[in-house]
């Protein structure tokens, strides 16, 4: 009997548990990587190009995806750039080839900037979510 109680506890326990770990992979996973600036390095007083790879690895599409840069000086947004784009939808990658999507962006160095690597965050949203940092990547001026 006492057997018995076990496995129908134990039984019970998988039917809460393996649910939960099934919602939580239904969730999208934004992946993003920094693909290149060019020119690289850049010179202070010109601007750079900056394209990013923003994938989702896995769970159901990301729908109304918005990214976001945010950046100190020297660095600043270029022209009639913004620093938030709308990227629309991001299916899930089913396999390492899919390349998701690529923007890019194109920022400004001061000419008074100083040689080094300055970081660029790279945030995203979901929908009308919360805005959630996916990385921070260095931009090369020399």
């Amino acid at each position: 009997m006492k057997k018995i109680k076990t496995i129908i506890m134990l039984m019970m326990l998988a039917a809460v548990l393996i649910p939960a770990v099934t919602a939580q992979t239904a969730f999208p996973q934004i992946v993003v990587t920094l693909l290149n600036q060019e020119p690289d390095p850049v010179p202070p007083g010109n601007p750079v190009d900056v394209r990013f790879r923003i994938e989702n690895e896995q769970g159901s599409p990301a729908n109304d995806v918005e990214a976001r840069l945010v950046m100190a000086y020297p660095l600043s947004i270029y022209g009639t750039d913004e620093n938030e784009k709308a990227l629309g939808s991001i299916a899930v990658s089913s396999t390492s080839s899919d390349l998701g999507v690529v923007e890019e962006w194109t920022i400004f160095v001061d000419p008074n900037a100083a040689a080094g690597e300055y970081p660029i965050e790279f945030w995203y949203r979901i929908g009308i979510g919360t805005w959630t940092k996916a990385g921070e990547f260095d931009l090369r001026v020399r």
